[in-house]
């Protein structure tokens, strides 16, 4: 990447004001917290072990909660930190362009498409001897689908599958559900339509084969593994894991202990960095103080967006949003987010938000417009107050502060911001308070459904608690073509909708910014997920 991607990385860094960090079957971008219940012994040791090969990894401190329950993984860290604890049937490549095997060490499936068969490895484990088995693996996924599970948010992403959304909404039986154990090494799953993308699916690690002891108490989450590591302790600064002997890699080259830090930016973090305490961090630092080929940047699977919760009056009505939204100055918001600005919610999509009109007076008039349609303004009901949420750290701070003045001036309506940890209105968005709110979403694996099922009526992470029939009808259709061409036009025509009706308001495509020390740390790729699995990271050589 070498000087061009430094420079790139600066001026990123300068705009969009990182540090920000970048939710699986998508990740959401946040900062982490550990002022929080310390759910695992504190250790009388220095917080840097050196009774082995350590990894340390410096991630952003904030207001979110770290987890290790997998299921629960709801951010971008989350993912990271669960990823080491546990591994599902497969795993990403080296580059995260496609899934290898984990536990399982094959699959195959039907010309249809329709049928999967997934082989286990012989005599794999649990960090505890445990063995785990087709079953296990059904057990997790039954769990994760569970109806009132709090931790199934993104467990409609499995709806490819046989009886799931049927089970999962409550309507349904396991007995129903499309998974099925041939042996203990041989596990079918069989789908109501093709999904090519079902093993970068699994890869995620929303879809990890978990403990029985933890599907009963998620405190366990990190103790009992089925990844590389098993978490060992908590203190004040972080958390350190330990290898897994139990995990396919034990006898691999590789690192014996795992340090995950919690830090803020700031002189200490570069000093630790220099002094190779630190061997990669996602904590920002400042470019000029680096040397060599430490900045990774790279573009990214995600898109950074505002959307509106559409469930109740006026924001039910598509007239009220679009007008809300046609009030905002396009050049206006390309100047606060101008790298990679976009008007599609998928990445590389030929869908695109509708245009809004050049002037101030033309807007205004098309927004006054749409809202006596709906029936306010002027000669209608008055529009309420809006509560807008921003999650701390954002790099959209800026242009919610732009988008709230700009209704605020031009209808006359109070606008309220709120700053606040992103886990007040993402990580279940049924309960959000706020009416407008932004999101950066990662997809995790490469499919317009990564990004546009989050709006499906029964989706188990309706951002905006969104219903369209005709939306959910075209998505449907897209998963029932069996032409590759045929379904990508569907998916484009779903898309569209959703931008024409205002439900959601892309800004910007993304870019991840790692700081690697590849003096120290060989087998670190930068790649458009954003995703670095542990198998492939050794000392350097």
């Amino acid at each position: 990447m070498g000087h061009t991607a430094r420079i790139l990385t600066l001026l990123l860094c300068s705009v969009l004001l990182l540090p920000a960090t970048a939710i699986a079957n998508g990740r959401m971008e946040a900062k982490i917290s550990i002022e929080t219940e310390i759910r695992h012994p504190v250790p009388s040791a220095p917080p840097i072990p050196d009774d082995g090969i350590t990894l340390v990894i410096a991630l952003d401190k904030g207001e979110d909660v770290l987890s290790f329950h997998p299921h629960e993984a709801a951010t971008a860290l989350s993912s990271l930190a669960s990823s080491a604890v546990a591994e599902g049937l497969t795993t990403y490549s080296r580059d995260a362009s496609d899934a290898v095997p984990a536990l399982a060490s094959s699959w195959i499936q039907s010309t249809d498409g329709l049928m999967w068969i997934f082989t286990l490895r012989t005599g794999i484990c649990f960090s505890d001897g445990t063995p785990i088995t087709s079953h296990s693996v059904i057990d997790s996924w039954l769990n994760l689908l569970a109806p009132g599970n709090p931790n199934s948010s993104y467990s409609s992403f499995l709806d490819s599958v046989v009886g799931v959304k049927a089970y999962r909404t409550g309507t349904g039986e396991t007995s129903g559900v499309g998974f099925r154990a041939l042996d203990d090494t041989h596990l079918l799953i069989s789908l109501k339509y093709p999904a090519s993308y079902l093993p970068m699916l699994l890869a995620s690690p929303g879809f990890a084969v978990v403990h029985p002891a933890i599907l009963k108490d998620n405190n366990l989450a990190g103790t009992y593994s089925s990844g590389p590591f098993i978490l060992k302790s908590q203190d004040k600064y972080g958390y350190t894991l330990v290898r897994n002997p139990q995990h396919q890699i034990a006898d691999t080259p590789g690192y014996d202990i795992l340090r995950l830090d919690i830090r803020g930016p700031g002189i200490a973090v570069y000093e630790d960095y220099k002094n190779g305490k630190i061997h990669w961090s996602q904590v920002y630092i400042p470019e000029p103080w680096l040397t060599g080929g430490d900045v990774f940047m790279a573009p990214q699977y995600s898109t950074d967006f505002f959307y509106f919760s559409t469930q109740e009056e006026p924001y039910a009505d598509p007239r009220v949003r679009r007008a809300l939204l046609s009030l905002l100055d396009a050049k206006v918001i390309r100047s606060l987010k101008p790298l990679i600005a976009t008007k599609s919610l998928v990445p590389f999509s030929t869908a695109a938000f509708p245009s809004s009109a050049v002037t101030a007076d033309e807007r205004r008039t098309q927004a006054l417009s749409l809202l006596a349609e709906a029936g306010y303004g002027d000669s209608g009901k008055s529009l309420p107050e809006i509560v807008m949420a921003v999650h701390r750290g954002s790099q959209t701070q800026q242009t919610a502060e732009y988008i709230a003045d700009t209704w605020a001036r031009e209808l006359g309506i109070t606008v309220i911001l709120d700053t606040v940890p992103l886990s007040v209105y993402a990580t279940h968005p049924e309960n959000s308070p706020y009416e407008f709110a932004t999101l950066t979403w990662i997809g995790d694996f490469p499919a317009p459904q990564a990004f546009l099922s989050l709006w499906l009526s029964d989706s188990s992470y309706n951002l905006g608690k969104y219903a369209d029939k005709e939306y959910d009808a075209l998505v449907s259709l897209a998963n029932k073509a069996t032409d590759e061409e045929e379904r990508s036009r569907f998916l484009s025509q779903a898309e569209q909708r959703l931008l024409d009706q205002g439900a959601v308001y892309p800004l910007t495509h993304g870019f991840s910014v790692n700081f690697v020390n590849t003096r120290l740390l060989s087998g670190w790729e930068a790649n458009a997920l954003d995703i670095h699995p542990w198998r492939y990271l050794t000392p350097a050589r």
